[in-house]
């Protein structure tokens, strides 16, 4: 086994349908907590099935920076999805070599309520194996 030093980490939780509904109703002005093109505060990553909320974490992190990380992730989940249950939702995933870039699409944003489009984490974008609809199109 190696070390990888460039791999990124992604700290978050997964999105379930109440997550999900708490998002779609999100005041816009808490929506660039989870929606902005420079994922300056909280990212939507797609791994597998599941979909998830959190933040990238740079190769390398300081271990003193974690919780630090886990706490801001926390207290910005509390504010846009207010009543979730326990901090150990947060959890630390190894982000794919495959990452793709965000590409926010205004039109399909105002389609669908949602960012338009996300990243990867485990697996490429592309088309959703379940719908055959592009993830441009889906939410969540």
């Amino acid at each position: 086994m190696r070390v990888d030093t460039i791999r990124k980490l992604f700290a978050g939780v997964r999105i379930d349908g109440r997550m999900r509904e708490q998002l779609e109703k999100c005041p816009q002005r808490d929506r660039v907590f989870f929606e902005s093109p420079e994922s300056k505060y909280l990212t939507v990553l797609r791994g597998g099935d599941d979909t998830y909320l959190g933040k990238i974490i740079d190769p390398a992190a300081p271990l003193n920076s974690i919780d630090d990380v886990r706490r801001n992730i926390w207290s910005i989940i509390q504010r846009i999805c207010p009543g979730r249950r326990d901090e150990s939702e947060v959890k630390l995933y190894a982000l794919d070599d495959a990452e793709v870039e965000p590409t926010f699409n205004n039109a399909s944003r105002s389609r669908s309520g949602g960012p338009g489009g996300d990243r990867a984490l485990g697996r490429s974008g592309g088309l959703d194996e379940r719908s055959g609809n592009s993830d441009e199109d889906d939410y969540f």
